[in-house]
């Protein structure tokens, strides 16, 4: 679920906004309990400081525990919610300043600003500032720095992306083939815990050691069924592979 606020929006799991939001409602009389518990689950889910901020201001207004709300007046605020108000209200006017500061910079300031702070993962940001940056030995330096490394992050970028429409490609093709598999395929993939039956390869049986199999008479052998499980990178059973071995008796 999402609440937005007047400089973020925040993402927030639906089971945890409502047991924050009852929280906050039945908190009137003991805030810096509240706002203590209101950490302990916000961080145990994994959300960020500044967006915890955010969500401790919110529900604090959803249970009418900040000033200005009519069921709480402004002098029964404690000092721990004073002081998370203040250290939110200093958080986004930071936030608001590095922005406007940001704003106001050339394009050639705005990519040296990328390249220095976030390095590779602002590169294309980086370079699409320097296209707009008038032509200038500085602007040459910054385009000379970072391209060799951008150009190897594209690679391992693209060849990601090729990983990954090869694998989707490859599931796609499982899933048809697996239709066409036949029992005993089904059967040795169910044994077997393998994902796919098309993923099964039974090698055809022999029967050179049969009695009517030329020359004629007993051959004083047998084949053995053999059974080899393949495993992938991640440790799970990936293929089977039945073969036969010629025993004598």
């Amino acid at each position: 679920m999402k609440i937005h606020t007047t400089a973020l929006t925040l993402r927030v799991p639906k089971e945890l906004l409502s047991e924050l939001t009852k929280l906050a409602k039945h908190a009137r009389q003991h805030r810096s309990t509240f706002v203590r518990e209101i950490l302990e689950k916000a961080v145990s889910a994994g959300l960020k400081r500044n967006k915890v901020f955010a969500l401790v201001v919110v529900l604090m207004l959803l249970g009418g525990t900040l000033t200005g709300c009519e069921s709480e007046p402004q002098q029964h605020i404690t000092p721990s919610e004073a002081q998370f108000q203040k250290e939110y209200q200093e958080q986004q006017a930071a936030e608001r300043a590095e922005r406007e500061a940001f704003d106001r910079m050339s394009p050639l300031e705005k990519a040296k600003h990328l390249w220095t702070e976030r390095g590779l993962s602002a590169a294309n940001e980086a370079i699409a500032y320097l296209d707009q940056a008038p032509n200038s030995p500085e602007k040459q330096q910054l385009l000379d720095d970072p391209m060799p490394y951008v150009n190897q992050y594209r690679a391992e970028q693209l060849d990601q992306a090729k990983q990954r429409i090869a694998a989707q490609a490859a599931e796609e093709a499982d899933i048809k083939a697996d239709a066409d598999a036949t029992w005993k395929q089904q059967y040795y993939a169910t044994r077997s815990s393998v994902h796919h039956p098309s993923h099964v390869f039974i090698e055809k049986e022999p029967h050179d050691c049969d009695w009517d199999k030329a020359p004629i008479g007993n051959k004083e052998c047998h084949f053995e069924k053999q059974l080899n499980v393949h495993k992938s990178n991640n440790g799970a059973n990936d293929a089977v592979f039945v073969t036969w071995a010629k025993v004598s008796n």
